[in-house]
């Protein structure tokens, strides 16, 4: 099981002077408007091993990333078939469940939003299963579709479960020092997130791997 979830990468910029470089304007409801990436993280759960991450300049929204990001996932094989990939509500779009499952195989446990039409995505995961002759794959999906039937209707029962990568955030930035980032350039910009993304991996191989360590490494 994988969690993905995005935060705001803020560089340290005096907005007052000329930038040499043009960086664009970003948005985060905890930061406001900021210049800037978007970090997005995928972890491992439950041993909390970060597996990939993405930086996108800008602040596009996390729904239109999220296939995306399953692609790329599946094709470094770190996703396979009838894996489950938890996300917040940010990655809600109704193409995301359905292609999720239909083109990856994937199971979406993306929490919907208040205006999700429920009805609408499980209509449309109803049809191609009775016509695929591969009875392996017509298994798969019939699985996946009973698993996201049963996730979609409690999915409050996984907020523990994802609210741990936003504790790991919480350890980047304040303990490893990436809630300011003094890097200016692309290139740098994405070794600097390397090393603290391998930094996070290391700590969490010597134990800091429970929601309470977590949370007291990020207050030290």
């Amino acid at each position: 099981m994988k969690i993905v979830d995005s935060t705001s990468l803020v560089l340290d910029l005096n907005l007052f002077r000329e930038q040499k470089i043009s960086y664009k304007w970003s948005y985060s409801p905890d930061k406001g408007y900021y210049k800037g990436y978007k970090l997005i993280l995928v972890v491992e759960y439950p041993s909390l091993k970060p597996v990939a991450f993405y930086l996108h300049e800008g602040s596009q929204h996390d729904s239109k990333l999220f296939l995306k990001i399953v692609e790329n996932l599946r094709r470094r094989r770190i996703l396979r078939n009838g894996d489950r990939i938890i996300a917040d509500k940010g990655f809600c779009d109704d193409e995301n469940y359905w292609k999720c499952v239909m083109l990856h195989r994937v199971e979406p446990c993306i929490f919907p939003k208040n205006n999700l039409n429920v009805r609408r995505v499980n209509g449309r995961f109803a049809h191609p299963f009775p016509a695929l002759k591969n009875k392996s794959l017509r298994r798969l999906y019939d699985k996946l579709f009973r698993r996201f039937d049963a996730f979609i209707k409690s999915w409050e029962r996984f907020k523990t479960v994802r609210s741990i990568i936003e504790d790991l955030f919480k350890v980047m930035k304040k303990a490893l020092s990436m809630d300011k980032v003094h890097r200016y350039t692309e290139r740098s910009i994405a070794k600097f997130v390397s090393l603290i993304v391998l930094l996070l991996g290391i700590i969490i191989s010597l134990g800091f791997n429970k929601k309470e360590k977590l949370q007291k490494l990020a207050e030290m």
